[in-house]
């Protein structure tokens, strides 16, 4: 059986220096920014999903939690996608483990990419097959940056479901929120409500444009004529 000892050595075999200092600057691993210490050893976005599907029926989720555990931040990119492709084929009980696996790990899930590649497609599908939100609502009450994005990034699989009930609701609760990480979350799902259902947004946009944080706005109205767009800025 796959340990997490090979895919490590698979994932070092094809890094590379000179993207991780880029990895590493653009991702704010400097001091005092959100990714402060964060080990990047230098691996493409594509890299990284071919070996997660070379891996995926054969890394059981004990050494799936190694690699999420890792200091790597691509070893830890890695597991989030194990889970993602392990997570629709599992049995109800798989999937429930695997969330159980996801929230233990939260201070493992450290960076807005990891959140965004996992967050909708994990805990997203299993509020929507549980019809049971309450678990964002912890998440959006919990006063951690990267368990509050969860929250919201989360939604995007009920968007795509075509239910807006939850993002409509932490798009409020999160009207004063300080990070701008935040805010660009908030304001791309209300973008992705818009593109399923435009007279969501237009009615969500008129009842909080005025109170919503300039970046949240300028995301949430991406999409939108040049001349809705200039009114909602205007307010």
């Amino acid at each position: 059986m796959n340990t997490a000892r090979d895919v490590l050595t698979e994932l070092e075999r094809v890094s590379s220096p000179t993207q991780a200092v880029q990895a590493m600057r653009f991702f704010k691993t400097g001091k005092g920014q959100y990714g402060e210490g964060d080990v990047f050893i230098g691996i493409k976005s594509p890299d990284i999903k071919k070996l997660a599907q070379k891996y995926a029926r054969d890394l059981d989720l004990k050494e799936t939690e190694e690699l999420l555990r890792h200091p790597y931040h691509e070893a830890r990119s890695l597991a989030l996608t194990l889970l993602t492709l392990k997570f629709p084929r599992a049995e109800m009980k798989g999937k429930e483990e695997i969330v159980r696996l996801y929230l233990k790990n939260r201070e493992f899930i450290n960076n807005w990419d990891l959140v965004d590649i996992s967050a909708y497609k994990i805990l997203g599908q299993y509020v929507f097959l549980t019809q049971d939100s309450s678990l964002l609502y912890e998440l959006a009450r919990s006063n951690h940056l990267w368990s509050e994005r969860m929250s919201v990034i989360a939604c995007l699989y009920l968007i795509k479901k075509g239910d807006f009930t939850d993002i409509r609701k932490l798009a409020v609760f999160f009207l004063s929120h300080p990070h701008d990480l935040m805010h660009k979350a908030v304001g791309w799902m209300l973008r992705e409500m818009g593109k399923a259902d435009p007279e969501a947004l237009r009615t969500f946009l008129d009842g909080h444009a005025r109170e919503m944080p300039r970046t949240a706005l300028r995301y949430a109205i991406e999409r939108l004529p040049a001349d809705k767009r200039k009114y909602y800025l205007s307010l």
